[in-house]
């Protein structure tokens, strides 16, 4: 009877490690630089903050990531470059858990960031101290961005994606995620609206409320 509870510890012990979940990698916006039509959410032209939002929550530390993104639109709004890009919440630019490498490669499989999109993003860490376990998700990357109108009142779809690399073979070229096991999803592509709020009368501020009569 001993050795049987012996036995049934060391399987509960296995299946608690098991049963641990998987990172978690999105995309999501700073709801400050949206705005609602009454029904939907958009994001007007200028000032938006898009987040890469990750846990870590299967059981160890990570010690290094590697992974490319793809930010591609449809519609009459052409981006303009990335106005900013930089880490937050462990992920900023000293960070004890990123301590040999911190980097952002803006468009490195074509010849350089166009502001027409489709353009690609890749972004490599690395450190001894690494990514806690127990972490949270929170915003970890942000990409301000703004748009500009090919005519006025146009609008466009903007949407973040995990990105193939030509230059590896299958199967590395599929998503090209450079992670400890197990690797996460993206479950992409996220994809936001772009158009400016409607006008409205005798505001002459642009805070979207009416200042003058």
């Amino acid at each position: 009877m001993k050795s049987l509870k012996v036995l049934l510890c060391v399987i509960g012990v296995f299946f608690i490690f098991g049963s641990a979940n998987a990172m978690t990698i999105t995309a999501g916006v700073d709801p400050a630089t949206s705005w609602y039509d009454g029904t939907d959410m958009r994001l007007s032209l200028d000032g938006n903050k898009f987040y890469i939002l990750m846990d870590n929550n299967d059981g160890f530390r990570r010690t290094g990531m590697s992974f490319i993104l793809t930010f591609y639109m449809s519609g009459d709004i052409d981006s303009r470059p990335v106005t900013d890009y930089y880490g937050i919440n462990g992920f900023e630019q000293g960070s004890s858990w990123w301590a040999l490498s911190n980097d952002f490669f803006m468009d490195e499989l074509t010849s350089g960031w166009d502001g027409h999109l489709a353009d690609t993003v890749g972004y490599v860490c690395s450190g001894i101290t690494g990514f806690p376990d127990g972490q949270p998700l929170l915003p970890r990357l942000v990409f301000e961005i703004d748009f500009e109108e090919t005519f006025s009142g146009s609008s466009g779809i903007f949407c973040i994606d995990s990105c193939s690399n030509p230059n590896f073979p299958p199967p590395l070229n599929e998503f090209n995620w450079l992670f400890e096991d197990p690797g996460p999803a993206f479950n992409g592509p996220y994809c936001w609206t772009i158009m400016n709020p409607p006008c409205v009368c005798g505001d002459i501020n642009g805070d979207e409320a009416t200042n003058r009569s």
